[in-house]
């Protein structure tokens, strides 16, 4: 074996690889930095992608919409990230002079059993993603699924969404699986009772209570900031069996509309209770019959028959 000096080692190496240095070497250094600078200045986007979102969709305010607009920009740049630093890596290897053509094909292949194996998942991503986009609903909305299951949104990502229920059960619900979507707590909530009276109580008494109270609960400090507006008495909604319903409706703060039913309802209670004006309870009127007329009704039937 032929021993080199030192020197003599160093320029068989150049001369070995120097061609190959000058051809291939500096392409390749050439697009790693390439990507490297096209990543850097992906991420450097996010912010301003998150505000062109902002404004484009105009479906928020405030620190909300701000983080939720820059998850999507988060998820968008990564999407990019990865699709950049696959291709790199591709133009790496065939530039070192490995035979793309089997690799993509392998590739492909499966590709294309995982795309049959997770037909689901892709449809949960993708329902995500526009749930986000169109701000359907957020961590801290009270929400009904497909009209059976109701609960408050703990947490949210891209594939499914965690309710808690007021049994304190958890559910998970993948994105695929809704079709459509109830939020009770979005932008504003409403106050909604329905105030059953005797049928002897006078209508032009009982309104003018009904709309005194939802006043003053109105002017409240503990309560005033849960209500956007004061509650209006619509007047007699229906006649029941027993009771004369009269209407009360109003606009709450999102969330706020069950404790401001809860304590609209005792402070309407003392009042009328107060007024003098009676609650209704069931009610039968009961006829008796005397023999003679039992006889005569006995005696008719059985001639009809």
């Amino acid at each position: 074996m032929r021993q080199l000096s030192a020197p003599g080692f160093i320029q068989h190496l150049i001369d070995d690889f120097g061609p190959w240095v000058l051809a291939n070497g500096l392409r390749i250094l050439f697009l790693i930095a390439t990507a490297w600078l096209v990543s850097r200045a992906l991420k450097k986007m996010s912010g301003r992608l998150s505000s062109l979102l902002l404004k484009t969709v105009g479906s928020g305010e405030g620190r909300e919409a701000h983080v939720r607009l820059q998850t999507l920009a988060d998820i968008l740049i990564t999407t990019c990230l990865v699709a950049l630093w696959g291709i790199t890596a591709m133009m790496v290897l065939s530039a070192l002079g490995v035979n793309l053509g089997p690799l993509l094909a392998g590739v492909g292949v499966m590709g294309l059993a995982v795309g049959f194996g997770a037909q689901n998942l892709v449809k949960d991503v993708v329902t995500g993603f526009f749930i986000l986009l169109e701000n359907q609903y957020g961590v801290g909305d009270v929400i009904k699924i497909n009209g059976q299951t109701s609960g408050l949104v703990e947490r949210m990502n891209l594939r499914f969404t965690r309710l808690r229920d007021a049994d304190g059960t958890a559910h998970f619900i993948p994105h695929g699986s809704i079709d459509f979507v109830s939020n009770m707590s979005k932008e504003w909530s409403r106050v909604l009772l329905s105030i059953g009276l005797d049928y002897a109580t006078d209508p032009d008494k009982a309104i003018p209570v009904l709309k005194d109270e939802c006043e003053k609960m109105c002017q409240d400090p503990s309560w005033k900031d849960h209500f956007l507006e004061i509650p209006q008495v619509s007047g007699i909604e229906s006649f029941d069996i027993s009771a004369v319903t009269y209407r009360i409706t109003g606009m709450t703060k999102p969330l706020m509309q069950w404790d401001a039913m809860r304590e609209l309802r005792l402070r309407l209670l003392r009042r009328l209770n107060k007024e003098g004006i009676n609650m209704p309870f069931p009610q039968q009127t009961l006829g008796f019959r005397s023999d003679n007329e039992q006889r005569l009704f006995l005696r008719s039937a059985l001639k009809d028959d």
